[in-house]
C-alpha cells in the first residue's frame, strides 16, 4: 500500500506542478503579447528621436 500512496502523491504533485507551470506560461504569454508591442513602440521612439537629433545637428 505504501508504494501506491507514494505513486498517488507523485501523480498529484506532478499534476499540480504541471497545472501551475501551465498557468504561469499562460500568464507570461499574455505578458509577452503586451510587452512586444510596447518594446516595438519604445524602439520606434528611440529611432525617431535619433533621426530628429540628426536633423537638428544638420540644421546647425
Amino acid at each position: 500500500m505504501k508504494h501506491i500512496k507514494i505513486f498517488a502523491l507523485g501523480v498529484i504533485v506532478s499534476g499540480l506542478g504541471m497545472t501551475i507551470a501551465f498557468l504561469i506560461a499562460t500568464v507570461f504569454s499574455w505578458i509577452m503579447y503586451l510587452v512586444i508591442p510596447l518594446g516595438a513602440y519604445v524602439a520606434g521612439l528611440f529611432v525617431y528621436a535619433a533621426i530628429e537629433q540628426k536633423k537638428l545637428e544638420r540644421k546647425k
